[in-house]
Parts: structure tokens; C-alpha cells; sequence
């Protein structure tokens, strides 16, 4: 090596060393920030409270379940989502010609499904009842709204356990028959900005029946909040699985929860 080569070599070290300190490395030189419970769900309902009005998303959703049959089916499709914070959901997952496949939706009174395969099915109902379409993606319309991290974390009934680089935040609900069970559990980063990074519900076993991992967050408008472009939720016990990566989320201020959007189907 000529010395000329040999002098650039530190140059470049210091200049990769430096590059690192400006980008930053995920929590490579950060030590995991500790929030009392009380703060850690503040933070979570911050960032809810700054998604004012509705928000439209578009992006593509890929996965698979497990038919009526047993039969693994795979799915990619372009997925739309309608939302207003904390209770009105639209969730459409369409095919490349336009024709839609599943729609899952809710408001304050109703949820609904509407499944088109592997055969049609539309179901309609009121919360506390607990419905899915058989032989279809396991879809739950309160918990999936959930999953997105965009209802309202209740400040009562909740443990904490702090773990590595996770504040879990578990809430517990209280049945005759089994008593004090962890219902849900909400994992919050211990990192600024203090962003939900997994929420899981467990079923009266203690047996996950969906979990939601939330990833790449980027604020929306200047004064938005931050919005997860990535979601990986997991149904174990049902075998499915779905894939969401969202290409853009905007506000959209001619969504009210008035908007037929968020009106449930009608059913012959």
C-alpha cells in the first residue's frame, strides 16, 4: 500500500465514526429510559390524541390463513384504510382488478365483516359480541383497530414488567370462573419518542390469539402523530397471518364519523 493510500485510511475511519454518530445507530449508544406507569400510558394517549380527525391510508397486505378445509391459502392485495380515532375503522382489502375481497369495519355501536372467499359471507353485530368469519382471515374489528394502536388505553387494571428495551403495560381483567387474567398487553419502547412497538391479546388461557407489531413510524402532517407504516399481526392459534406496509397515510378532513364509510352493511 502506497502512503498515500495508507494516510487515507484513518481519514476514512473517522469519517464512517463520525457519519454513525450524526445518523445514529438504533439505541446503539442509548441506555433504555425507565417511565412510571402513569407516564407510560400519557405518552401512548398523546400520540392518539394528536391523529385529530379522520386519516386515510393506502398500501398493499400480504399473508395467508387457513381455509374452512385446513387448507393454507396466501393472499397480496391492495389494502385501504378509513380511520377516526379512537372508534370508527374502514379496512379494505381489494384485488388487482378492483374487486374487493374482505372488508372489515366498526363505528361506535356496530362492527362488521364482509368476507367474499372462499365463500360470501357478511356479518353485522354489536360490541361484546364476538364474531369472525369462518374459513377467512380471523379479523376482529375492535381488536384490530387496536392493533393498529389508535383506541384508548385505560388507565385502570393495569401491571407493569419492564424488560430490556420494552415497558409491557398488561391489563387485567377479572372473570368469576377464572378470576384475574391478563387480558392484553401493550409494549412501549423505552426509547424516545416512547412509541408502542407490540400489542398482544390473550385469550381467559393465557394463549395469544393475536399479537400486532408495530414498526416504522413517520409523523403525519407537521403537527400530526406518529404513524406506524409497517404492521405484522399474527393469529398462532388460527394459523394466519397479515402483512401490512402502508405507502402513504394523509389526513383527510372530509371524513366525519357521519360518512356512509362508516355505516355497517345491510343484511338480507
Amino acid at each position: 500500500m502506497s502512503d498515500v493510500s495508507a494516510s487515507r485510511v484513518p481519514q476514512f475511519v473517522t469519517l464512517v465514526v463520525c457519519a454513525l454518530f450524526i445518523t445514529g445507530c438504533p439505541h446503539s449508544s442509548l441506555e433504555p429510559l425507565f417511565q412510571p406507569k402513569h407516564q407510560a400510558i400519557h405518552l401512548i394517549e398523546v400520540n392518539r390524541i394528536m391523529a385529530k380527525g379522520g386519516y386515510k391510508a393506502i398500501g398493499v397486505a400480504d399473508g395467508y390463513f387457513r381455509d374452512a378445509g385446513g387448507k393454507k391459502r396466501h393472499f397480496s392485495l391492495d389494502a385501504t384504510l378509513l380511520l377516526i380515532a379512537p372508534d370508527h375503522l374502514r379496512f379494505v382489502l381489494e384485488n388487482a382488478f378492483g374487486g374487493e375481497e374482505m372488508q372489515v369495519g366498526m363505528n361506535t355501536e356496530n362492527w362488521w365483516v364482509v368476507a367474499h372467499r372462499p365463500r360470501s359471507q357478511t356479518l353485522v353485530g354489536q360490541h361484546g359480541e364476538v364474531v369472525t368469519a369462518g374459513g377467512a382471515l380471523p379479523l376482529d374489528p375492535s381488536q384490530l383497530i387496536e392493533c393498529l394502536g389508535w383506541t384508548r388505553v385505560p388507565a385502570f387494571d393495569v401491571a407493569q414488567r419492564v424488560v430490556d428495551d420494552y415497558q409491557q403495560l398488561m391489563f387485567v381483567s377479572r372473570d368469576s370462573v377464572v378470576g384475574s387474567r391478563i387480558e392484553k398487553e401493550y409494549w412501549l419502547d423505552r426509547f424516545p419518542p416512547f412509541l408502542i412497538r407490540r400489542i398482544v391479546f390473550r385469550d381467559k388461557e393465557g394463549r395469544v390469539v393475536v399479537s400486532s407489531d408495530l414498526s416504522d413510524y413517520r409523523r403525519v402532517g407537521e403537527s400530526g402523530p406518529e404513524m406506524p407504516h409497517k404492521y405484522v399481526l399474527s393469529w398462532p392459534l388460527d394459523d394466519a397471518r397479515l402483512f401490512l406496509k402502508i405507502r402513504r397515510w394523509r389526513p383527510l378532513s372530509r371524513l366525519t364519523r357521519s360518512h356512509r364509510a362508516f355505516s355497517p352493511p345491510v343484511v338480507e
